[in-house]
């Protein structure tokens, strides 16, 4: 299963993605970020840096990893 996550660097999104892992061990996790993320390195989680402001950028990424599941938890 792939899930996407907004602002999975941030409180609630690495609180998620920590459950999400436990919880669902065979799920593929991507996440948006507004910065790089050294603390995601490691961590199972595909990280990608993008302003969610920017809407094309938005739908590529969306089509580029074709969520299952979509979590917006990005509060910028």
């Amino acid at each position: 299963m792939r899930i996407l996550i907004t602002g999975v660097g941030g409180f609630a999104g690495g609180h998620l993605y920590k459950h999400i892992l436990k919880t669902t061990p065979d799920a593929e996790i991507h996440g948006t970020v507004i910065e790089d993320t050294p603390h995601l390195a490691g961590s199972g989680v595909h990280a990608y840096i993008r302003d969610l402001k920017d809407e094309q950028a938005v739908f590529d990424l969306i089509e580029q990893i074709r969520p299952e599941q979509i979590y917006h938890l990005a509060a910028l």
